[in-house]
């Protein structure tokens, strides 16, 4: 679940925070975020780094 915005990243919910780039929402430019928060998508993790957790 998308959490909030933060300088052009979503902050989501996958058990733990972590960012996604809000370029990779769309393959157009998003001006209007807010209509993504709260709401659930199915996101592939790509890179996962557990020295950060």
């Amino acid at each position: 679940m998308i959490v909030k915005t933060v300088r052009g990243e979503f902050i989501v919910d996958i058990g733990v925070n972590a960012f996604l780039h809000i370029s990779q929402v769309d393959t157009h430019f998003l001006k209007e975020t807010e209509k993504y928060i709260g709401k659930s998508y199915d996101f592939i993790i790509t890179v996962f780094d557990r020295r950060i957790i």
